[in-house]
């Protein structure tokens, strides 16, 4: 009940040209809006896919808040329903996930995160084609 809430209050939101702002989903740059060419599903999956990202560990361990932007939003052509997100964003430092406890060196890192949605539900989520966002670790890229 409360998602489905929640989906429709940023929808509404959306639509009227505002935007919505919960705890802990403060927002880089605006949403993206109908009039940029993107459907009513697709702008509630980019709502889903950027809170995804902006609750994975390695963001919330050292992303940079500025630096967070959608790049691209492409359906997929093998699953009708599906989309893939792509976000950019900065981190502090290099690696994944959260790193507390090791020594790191500053040195401003660029990633990339492909969230892919399925019927409003994150089906997954690479960020730099190398880290699986859901069970943290690297992929087995052979």
């Amino acid at each position: 009940m409360k998602q489905w809430w929640l989906r429709r209050m940023f929808l509404a939101t959306v639509l009227i040209g505002g935007w919505l702002l919960l705890p802990g989903w403060a927002t880089a740059a605006p949403p993206v809006h109908l009039a940029k060419g993107l459907t009513e599903g697709e702008v509630m999956g980019t709502a889903m896919a950027e809170a995804y990202v902006r609750q994975s560990p390695t963001f919330r361990f050292d992303g940079l808040e500025d630096s967070l932007r959608l790049e691209a939003v492409r359906p997929l052509t093998a699953c009708p329903g599906c989309y893939e997100y792509t976000w950019y964003f900065e981190s502090q430092f290099p690696g994944y996930g959260d790193r507390s406890g090791l020594a790191l060196a500053p040195m401003r890192t660029p990633h990339r995160a492909k969230i892919v949605l399925a019927g409003g539900t994150v089906v997954s989520g690479v960020l730099d084609d190398a880290w699986d966002m859901t069970r943290q670790l690297i992929l087995d890229l052979e």
